[in-house]
């Protein structure tokens, strides 16, 4: 959570909008920050929206579709997060015009999302079918809706479901270009391999001198990450 709040808060912004703000914490964590009079989360999944307001979280929330449009006055927000949405997204480009116009001019977007590059895609991408599907499914049956490239077609009406597997940091700068902001950071981050049941069981020194190496690496890692300022627009 730091990685994705440090960029936003070091714009010092006074309005914050989080999407997909399931459990509430991110949107609680900017709503007491010094500096930050507004912070805003809206999730798609009503009972996320309803638990954070029933526990007195500081934040607003509020139920909506952020790939159908977000309920905010132009040029209202100075920064947005999005962690580990995007690729729930049926309309992205949707989401991203809305967020330009939401945004104030210099304001940030900051995004993650599954990285189509990482290592262990590539590396079941070559193997036959059949066996990516059993080595995915390794994590649970859940895995089979969040991996519609080795499943075929995503359930459409399920919102907990994966639209795409992912993207990745040039995808996203291009993105970016398209939708009037442009690119200021991209990176990979996540070590490949780290929800396999196998793995978990290794020895904890095991595990701090993989992440110490993993994270060595500019390329292939489980997700990236990117931030994003909203140009001005051109009259």
């Amino acid at each position: 959570m730091a990685m994705t709040l440090a960029p936003l808060l070091a714009s010092h912004p006074e309005t914050v909008l989080e999407v997909g703000s399931g459990s509430g914490e991110a949107s609680r964590c900017l709503q007491e920050t010094e500096g930050i009079k507004i912070a805003v989360g809206i999730d798609s999944d009503s009972r996320s929206v309803l638990h954070c307001v029933r526990s007195g979280n500081p934040a607003s929330f509020a139920r909506a579709d952020a790939d159908v449009g977000l309920p905010f006055k132009s040029e209202s927000i100075d920064g947005l997060l999005t962690s580990e949405v995007y690729e729930h997204f049926h309309h992205p480009e949707v989401f991203f015009a809305e967020a330009h116009r939401v945004l104030r001019p210099n304001g940030l977007l900051v995004l993650t999302t599954p990285n189509l590059e990482s290592l262990v895609l590539m590396a079941l991408r070559r193997l036959p079918r059949v066996w990516a599907q059993r080595i995915v499914l390794r994590g649970g049956p859940r895995q089979r809706s969040l991996h519609p490239e080795f499943f075929g077609t995503p359930l459409a009406e399920d919102g907990h479901s994966h639209q795409r597997e992912g993207s990745t940091v040039r995808e996203m700068e291009r993105l970016a270009a398209q939708f009037g902001f442009r690119q200021v950071r991209g990176t990979t981050w996540g070590i490949p391999f780290a929800t396999d049941p196998g793995l978990a069981k290794l020895p904890r020194p095991v595990w701090e001198f993989l992440l110490g190496h993993f994270h060595t690496l500019g390329v292939g890692l489980r997700h990236i990450f990117v931030v994003w300022v909203r140009l001005p627009t051109r009259d």
